[in-house]
């Protein structure tokens, strides 16, 4: 599975602008999801507010509250931002319980590749990011895809912004990446009750000012994580 489009992504705000990806990509037409009202993205991922749904008297006596990891602001680009070593998550299509918990604890430009003769990456800079996921056995659930990725195509870079313009997203990897990291690469894909760590390797231009992880399925982007990047 490239994408969890049924997971809801464990952020608050019931009105989150969705992530615009560049023409650039191939294949794809910049994007512009809708929330619906109540935050239910429709057909895809309902966001997560402030407040969560009230539980039934049942749940609530014997499940603790469900912690959040966003105070519900969103970037210019539409994205939940974090910083290095900040918890993300999913969560299930209604809301109430925790699927995937994750944190980039590491962004590294320029890593050491282990393979000689490694190709020079296509955009100007291989990037490391190193990650620390966590699933419960709940994955699946209320239809939400039983796998997770974190696979290089679910990542793009954005260029400073223009006079008054907002940069889209760029893929960052391009075909014949291939440098071998001395943290082993993450398993793809992730199933329900692992923890795993691993890196990511991807390719971006010189300049670039922020990295996301957008997952999406064909470029039906739904919406996107960022950290701010300078290398």
């Amino acid at each position: 599975m490239r994408a969890l489009r049924r997971f809801a992504i464990a952020a608050a705000g019931t009105a989150v602008g969705a992530i615009l990806v560049a023409t650039s990509l191939s294949g794809c037409a910049a994007l512009g999801a809708v929330l619906a009202p109540g935050g239910a993205l429709p057909g895809h991922l309902s966001i997560v507010g402030a407040t969560p749904p009230t539980p039934s008297s049942a749940s609530s006596s014997s499940s603790p509250p469900l912690q959040y990891y966003s105070d519900g602001s969103t970037s210019e680009r539409g994205n939940i931002p974090k910083v290095v070593g900040q918890k993300a998550g999913m969560l299930s299509p209604d809301g109430r319980t925790r699927l995937v918990t994750f944190v980039v604890t590491r962004i590294l430009t320029d890593p050491h590749c282990l393979n000689q003769g490694a190709p020079a990456p296509v955009n100007g800079h291989y990037v490391e990011v190193d990650l620390q996921v966590i699933t419960t056995a709940d994955m699946g659930i209320e239809g939400s895809d039983p796998t997770v990725t974190f696979a290089p195509d679910n990542w793009y870079y954005y260029p400073p912004d223009g006079p008054g313009q907002i940069a889209g997203g760029i893929g960052a990897s391009r075909p014949g990446d291939e440098c071998r990291l001395p943290v082993p690469s993450l398993p793809e894909p992730i199933g329900a009750s692992q923890t795993v760590s691993g890196s990511v390797l991807l390719d971006v231009p010189a300049g670039s000012v922020y990295l996301a992880y957008a997952p999406s399925d064909d470029c039906g982007c739904d919406s996107a994580w960022e950290w701010p990047y300078s290398g």
